[in-house]
């Protein structure tokens, strides 16, 4: 369970995507993205 504010959660997305994208290591990669997935999925199931 992650506690924050709307902002907190929606930069800690930002944050996870660009770290994602600029990793030169697939499998830290993969691990980025598997986070950044969960985040938005978390995400959009508060905002719904």
């Amino acid at each position: 369970m992650l506690t924050g504010a709307d902002d907190d959660l929606e930069e800690l997305i930002a944050v996870v995507a660009a770290e994602a994208n600029h990793e030169p290591n697939r499998r830290r990669q993969h691990c980025l993205d598997a986070a950044f997935n969960a985040l938005t999925q978390d995400a959009q199931t508060l905002y719904n």
